[in-house]
């Protein structure tokens, strides 16, 4: 009966795209009607984008940095709704969940720079920035867009002027703050997938110097991957969201307090079982022969399955599901976050500010995720985060010599302490099977930028920053299997007639810890030339960087070998980018055609890749961090817009990118010179058309079609690990009625429109060469959705 659900639900799906295009047509035939003559070429210019990204409101036109910023108003009109919907519309990012917890769990790339995992030994390579403060963490980082001002994508390595220093580029969601003006708006989103959105804002103000400002949303959608012993739909979402500010301002002092309260849950990452591989060495083929009664090691099902009678059922092709569907039964998702932000600033005088931004955050995550995807007890993990974080960062910044100088100096502190527990269920390694990490990061700061127009119209840029970070990592096992000499109770090797199995009794906890410091000093240089008050071009050096840690994959330390000291918890090292940048601004025909160009080159080092790689003792494999080598990256961004009429706004963006390894350490070989690196697709590109018709009753109807497009992109740089998500395009539409004065807007929104099955992430462990499990599942993006959305100003 479910599936007849689902199938009914897809043609309810299809229905509603044919439905939402002839709403599109049948308007548009009416805002033509209401017009009193035929459109004719306007003068009327593009109007101009305000960017935070030197910390300075300043024209897009004039920052010498690529910068993509997407609007209020920009993010409505595509129905943007979360963090990953960016995927397809930002040159050279790349943007996908991790395959365990899904959706929630974000991995961001730019320009080939990111994070390959979610786990705490590694940083992100893309700094994730909530008005200013630093999110630290792959977990809840696909954040809902929520009252939001604007989003900025900063593409290249940022130092010299934000607080935590980012390798790969950054990502600033800017909320909308209080002001003096009262009011606010109410949205309401319906649609398919039982989608029912609610959002809101209320803006007072108390008095002259203070206002505040209450945000909340309560955002809920059914899964698209039918799960069948479940008989539920996994890759639901089900997020809220409150979110209370206050602006205080009386004279040159201001103070904005933030606090936020989040929770979302959900039935399981969208997940879907690809191959299986139930080779000789896998755990996949140790489960079918402990199942099927070959192997003669009754130890292992009664301690596999604690007393229970163990399944008679083999792991194999069964479980291979249609394209919406799964096996899966250990899975789900819940969240809980809290944060609060409080920014002070002193204007002393017009040339010097003084300003404080203290953040706390703390995050609760708790997922678990079915690797063998089927209904069988044996390949699966339950994974929690506890993520507490405080940051302080202190600034002075200002003008001189009437405007001629623009400088900022600051210190930046940053402490977290993060906790995970992981309990796995493997053959070979039963009941009692949990790994405790702990990371405490300290890193401290100090950073500067000066920006001086020497000459008329020629502007010179030199700044620097110094960081002093402090890894401290404890991890802990508490049972493996052991013999008597001291090798994994796995199995050792197999033969045509089966297993060569030890006899194996418990042992543990097995505990590794280290610290270890990282120093690095990184500068930027650059000069700008404002041709024309429309025309100005750039060039660029700067210097990224990303902290060492730890390896947390314990394994069990072999006297007699010296493999594995300090039980595997072994120090990487720190990772570099030098990136140079050439690029024009400009804006022509009497600025009704914007035209933007970025040409850059990186030269990457010490690239910290993760691998699985197989001990001999304690595990039959851990995943671990290297140091890999050397790699350049190098690309060009473009960005067009063109106002062909007053009401007619047509443009894209396309981004072409290659990367490749110069030089591979000799210790490495989970990576080949010729291996792609993870998340760098070679191209990536979008399309989109605005036709804002105004109508004679003082309306006015918004139609926007948007096209993104994104190449193939590889999950993990291991050639054991990776996954080759395929090319895909996506095609949105919605229109929207706004009645006179604004007040009210109804409207129409069709995501993925033309139905095209894509993938976020995946997950490999086919790879018998590294001891991996047998299996490779993906996560599934969400297939044709439409909504219509009803909004009220006040």
């Amino acid at each position: 009966m479910n599936r007849g659900i689902t199938k009914i639900n897809r043609h309810i799906v299809g229905v509603s795209r044919l439905a939402l295009a002839a709403t599109i047509v049948s308007l548009g035939g009416t805002a033509v009607h209401a017009q009193t003559k035929p459109a004719v070429i306007d003068s009327t210019s593009l109007g101009e984008i305000v960017v935070t990204a030197e910390r300075r409101k300043e024209n897009l036109q004039t920052t010498p940095i690529a910068v993509t910023s997407l609007s209020q108003q920009t993010l409505q009109a595509q129905g943007t709704t979360s963090l990953l919907d960016l995927n397809t519309r930002v040159p050279n990012l790349f943007v996908g969940g991790t395959g365990a917890a899904g959706r929630q769990a974000g991995t961001f790339y730019i320009r080939g720079i990111g994070v390959d995992t979610d786990t705490l030994a590694k940083e992100p390579g893309v700094g994730l920035y909530i008005d200013d403060f630093y999110y630290g963490h792959t977990a809840g980082s696909l954040l809902s867009v929520i009252d939001v001002d604007s989003i900025e994508i900063l593409r290249g390595p940022q130092g010299t002027l934000f607080g935590k220093n980012t390798i790969g580029g950054a990502i600033r969601y800017n909320t909308t703050k209080p002001s003096q003006d009262f009011g606010g708006k109410v949205e309401a989103n319906i649609g398919t997938m039982r989608r029912l959105d609610f959002r809101g804002s209320v803006n007072v103000p108390v008095t002259s110097d203070l206002a505040v400002r209450l945000s909340g949303a309560t955002l809920n959608q059914d899964g698209y991957i039918y799960d069948i012993p479940l008989k539920k739909n996994l890759g639901d979402d089900h997020n809220d969201f409150v979110r209370g500010q206050a602006r205080y301002k009386s004279g040159g002092f201001l103070a904005d307090l933030s606090v936020d309260y989040s929770r979302s849950h959900n039935n399981g990452a969208p997940a879907h079982l690809d191959i299986i591989n139930p080779s000789a060495t896998s755990s996949a083929a140790l489960y079918n022969k402990i199942v099927s009664g070959q192997a003669p090691v009754p130890f292992y099902a009664t301690q596999l399955y604690a007393g229970l009678t163990a399944p008679r059922d083999l792991y194999d092709s069964r479980y291979l599901a249609g394209p919406y569907e799964t096996y899966a039964t250990n899975v789900g998702y819940r969240m809980r976050g809290f944060g609060a932000n409080l920014t002070m600033a002193y204007e002393v005088s017009d040339a010097v500010t003084f300003k404080s931004l203290t953040g706390y955050r703390r995050n609760r995550v708790f997922y678990r995720v079915d690797n063998d995807q089927s209904p069988l007890n044996w390949n699966g993990n339950n994974t929690s985060y506890r993520l507490p974080s405080f940051s302080q960062e202190v600034q002075a910044l200002g003008r001189l010599w009437d405007g001629r100088l623009h400088y900022i100096g600051g210190l930046y502190y940053y402490r977290e302490n993060a906790h995970a527990a992981v309990d796995r269920m493997f053959p070979g390694e039963p009941d009692g099977n949990q790994q405790f990490d702990q990371v405490i990061t300290t890193s401290k700061a100090a950073f500067g930028q000066v920006d001086l127009e020497l000459i008329r119209n020629v502007t010179f840029t030199a700044g620097g920053r110094y960081s002093h970070d402090t890894k401290e990592a404890t991890t802990t096992r508490t049972r493996v299997l052991l013999n008597a000499a001291g090798l994994a109770g796995t199995p050792e090797g197999a033969t045509a007639t089966g297993f060569t199995l030890p006899t194996a009794t418990r042992f543990g906890p097995i505990t590794g810890s280290g610290k270890a410091t990282y120093k690095n000093f990184s500068p930027k240089f650059a000069v700008k030339v404002q041709w024309t008050p429309n025309i100005m071009t750039y060039a660029s050096a700067s210097r990224g960087y990303r902290a060492g840690g730890f390896n947390n994959g314990i394994a069990v330390f072999n006297p007699a070998t010296g493999a594995n000291p300090n039980n595997g918890i072994l120090p990487y090292g720190n990772e570099t980018d030098w990136s140079y940048e050439i690029g024009i601004r400009s804006e022509l025909f009497d600025r009704r055609l914007r035209v933007n160009l970025s040409a850059f080159r990186s030269d990457y080092r010490g690239l910290q890749i993760s691998s699985s790689v197989i001990t001999g003792v304690g595990s039959a494999s851990f995943i671990k961090i290297d140091n890999v080598g050397k790699a350049r990256l190098k690309g060009l961004e473009g960005e067009v817009a063109f106002k062909v009429t007053r009401d007619l706004l047509v443009g894209g963006n396309f981004g072409i990118l290659d990367a490749k390894y110069l030089e591979i350490a000799p210790t490495v070989t989970a990576v080949r010179l010729d291996s792609p690196l993870a998340g760098a697709p070679k191209n990536t590109y979008s399309i989109y058309g605005t036709y804002n018709p105004k109508l004679a009753n003082g309306g006015d109807i918004a139609f926007n079609a948007d096209w993104g497009h994104t190449a193939a992109v590889y999950t993990a740089t291991s050639a054991a690990n990776a996954v080759r998500l395929p090319a895909y395009g996506l095609l949105s539409l919605s229109v929207f009625y706004n009645f006179p004065n604004h007040r009210y807007s109804v409207g129409v929104t069709g995501k993925n429109v033309l139905d095209k099955r894509y993938l976020i992430s995946a997950v490999s462990l086919i790879a018998v060469s590294a001891g991996n499990a047998g299996m490779q599942y993906t996560n599934v993006g969400r297939p044709a959705e439409v909504f219509g959305t009803f909004r009220v100003k006040f």
